[in-house]
């Protein structure tokens, strides 16, 4: 072995290591995508849920109590008008 082959041996020796790493780094990577894109269509399922369900209510008439009137609370610029 020559100084050549020992200088071109130690870099494909250290390109591998790097390669080794990066693809770990890969694998890791794409591990978390796919749990966050899982999260992600967990909450947009809950979200969506919440969406009609706020619809729903939205829609609906309020149910008194019974006894109770509601009476619309005037602001100080209308009593005003009124004088």
């Amino acid at each position: 072995m020559d100084l050549g082959e020992i200088v071109t041996s130690e870099r494909a020796e250290t390109a591998i290591k790097a390669l080794e790493i990066a693809e770990a780094e890969n694998k890791r990577l794409i591990a978390r995508v796919k749990e966050l894109q899982f999260d992600c269509a967990e909450r947009a399922k809950v979200n969506s849920d919440l969406s009609e369900r706020v619809k729903r209510l939205a829609m609906r008439t309020p149910s008194w109590p019974k006894g109770f009137r509601p009476q619309g609370r005037r602001s100080d610029n209308r009593r005003d008008d009124r004088r």
